[in-house]
Order: structure tokens, then sequence, then C-alpha cells
């Protein structure tokens, strides 16, 4: 499992991706930033 933080999630792009990787079998969301 891969654990991940994303700096600047509050914009469009960020929340777009955290929603992208929340849907990957092999990917931890540690923080959003």
């Amino acid at each position: 499992m891969l654990n991940t933080l994303i700096v600047g999630a509050s914009g469009y792009t960020g929340a777009e991706l955290a929603a992208y990787l929340q849907q990957h079998p092999q990917v931890n969301l540690s923080r959003l930033m």
C-alpha cells in the first residue's frame, strides 16, 4: 500500500485527485493539505 499526501487539496484539482486516488486499491490517503 502506498501512503500519500496531497498538498493543495482545497482546490478543484486537488479534490478531484483525492477522489480519484480513493478509488485506487493500493493507495492510502494519509493527509490532505
